[in-house]
């Protein structure tokens, strides 16, 4: 929150010099949502995703991965719907078909509007970055993609 100055919920300035510099030393930041100050709001809610797609266009990432309590992008919400179905690529050709059917967060403490936000910052922010959301409960998933394994999950490439 210190590092991010909002304006009617969206990024003006964000201070990325840590972030940087962490990333020079080899480490690797986890983020995630918090309050910033807002110009026209007095304060805003910063998503996580929020963070990590606007970080993937600003340091020009080649991937981004987003860990989730489910595989992936799917027709319904599988922990409702237990027919719903992992969609496994989304691209420039199917996006609007699959945002029309994805739903945004049940959650009432989902200030990043679950998987419809998401997709929906992914394309605004991270065009032409390789993007998967998995579950981060699978053992070795992130080490998977990373190795180029086949993984169960949503590869997103818009």
């Amino acid at each position: 929150s210190a590092v991010i100055k909002m304006s009617g919920g969206k990024i003006k300035n964000f201070d990325t010099s840590v972030i940087q510099e962490l990333l020079n030393k080899q480490i690797i930041p986890v983020l995630s949502g918090d309050v910033s100050f807002d110009d026209k709001r007095g304060i805003s809610i910063i998503s996580g995703d929020t963070f990590a797609t606007y970080l993937a266009k600003y340091l020009h990432a080649n991937r981004v991965i987003f860990a989730s309590d489910v595989d992936g992008v799917f027709t319904q919400d599988p922990n409702r719907f237990p027919t719903a179905k992992l969609i496994p690529e989304i691209t420039n050709k199917n996006y609007q078909e699959i945002i029309g059917g994805v739903q945004g967060s049940a959650s009432k403490i989902d200030v990043g509007g679950g998987m419809r936000g998401k997709l929906q910052e992914i394309r605004a922010l991270a065009r032409g970055v390789e993007v998967w959301i998995v579950n981060g409960e699978r053992k070795g998933i992130i080490s998977k993609i990373l190795n180029g394994e086949e993984i169960k999950g949503t590869k997103i490439f818009i």
